[in-house]
């Protein structure tokens, strides 16, 4: 009789430092309450897990639609693919949240499981084509469809807009939302059911909704000190959110996304407005500066957190928020000084 034999390790470190651990094999013992997190050391980008119980495995992965919203699973041991709510356990910054009203088959109370999880890439980009792209509508390269915006990479959030028409909107969409969108230059509420959404290629992404043959879609790839996207919940207290850009944002950008709201942006080249509180401002505005109080964030960033408060941090509700870095030869966020003359602004590339 011939066998085969597959092993995996969680010893192996990677990374510019070597101190990246891309594998962790583990377990846990479910508890069935709500909030729930499993804490890997790392974003995943694909787990297993199994109880001790006769139960199935269940598997997750980023490609699959594994988002805020819906955990899309296959099971190896069967034939079955679905998505249910009742395995919904999204990836955070750390591990994962088990989001289920009773924790679902993933979380029963008292009972034990084994996990198998992989990290998310997390390496710095060295040069601008590796994390952003501009692609236009129907220019596809590896499918027929005419939907198609290629990237050339897994893209994770993506702005589509039809310049010509000056009154279109600007809708972005990002892979931690799954199918949803919003409007960047407006408050109101993501908008949910646009199938056409997905982002389930290593080259491209796919919308059909509201588009036309004039579209145009600027993409974006999560990566450390250039991008990174965080869904977070509102608690109405202080609120430390962990990111991984593994740098001080930048640039940082939140919205509620189920409430009319708008997107507040605030950056450490705004200044505080006072010993504490950052000055802010709002992407679907032409309002100046509105920083100050407890409205908005409640202190700068930092290499691993941000700070909602405010109305960007009211309890029950869900938001989304995007940070952005400066990396040499890349991307850049800064500022100057307009004179009413022609002025050179410095990018370094």
């Amino acid at each position: 009789m011939s066998y085969v034999a597959y092993l995996f390790g969680d010893d192996a470190v990677f990374g510019e430092d070597g101190d990246e651990q891309i594998c962790k094999i583990g377990s846990y013992t479910g508890n069935g309450t709500v909030g729930r997190t499993v804490d890997f050391g790392f974003e995943p980008q694909w787990v297993l897990i199994k109880s001790n119980t006769n139960d199935d495995w269940y598997l997750f992965d980023t490609m699959r639609e594994w988002t805020t919203d819906i955990s899309e699973r296959l099971r190896p041991n069967t034939s079955d693919e679905g998505n249910r709510a009742f395995y919904y356990i999204p990836p955070n910054a750390t591990g994962i949240t088990f989001n289920a009203s009773s924790g679902g088959a993933l979380n029963a109370n008292g009972t034990e499981y084994i996990y198998m999880a992989i990290r998310r890439p997390m390496k710095v980009p060295e040069a601008g084509t590796e994390v952003f792209n501009i692609g236009t509508y129907g220019a596809n390269r590896d499918n027929s469809s005419t939907s198609t915006y290629y990237a050339g990479f897994p893209v994770d959030m993506a702005i589509k807009k039809v310049p010509v028409n000056a009154t279109a909107n600007n809708f972005v969409s990002t892979r931690m939302l799954g199918t949803t969108d919003q409007k960047t230059n407006s408050s109101a509420a993501e908008r949910t059911g646009e199938t056409e959404e997905t982002f389930d290629s290593n080259t491209h992404w796919n919308s059909a909704a509201g588009t036309s043959s004039t579209s145009y879609s600027w993409m974006f790839k999560r990566a450390p000190q250039f991008f990174d996207v965080v869904c977070y919940n509102g608690t109405g207290s202080t609120h430390a959110v962990t990111h991984n850009l593994g740098i001080i944002p930048d640039l940082l950008i939140c919205k509620p996304r189920t409430i009319t709201n708008g997107w507040f942006v605030t950056s450490p080249s705004l200044g505080l407005a006072n010993s504490t509180y950052p000055n802010a401002t709002r992407l679907d505005s032409t309002v100046g500066l509105i920083g100050g109080g407890t409205n908005y964030f409640g202190q700068q960033s930092t290499s691993t957190n941000f700070y909602p408060l405010g109305t960007n941090n009211v309890s029950g509700y869900p938001y989304i928020a995007y940070l952005f870095g400066t990396v040499s030869g890349v991307s850049k966020v800064g500022t100057y000084t307009g004179t009413g003359n022609n002025v050179d602004v410095n990018c370094g590339f």
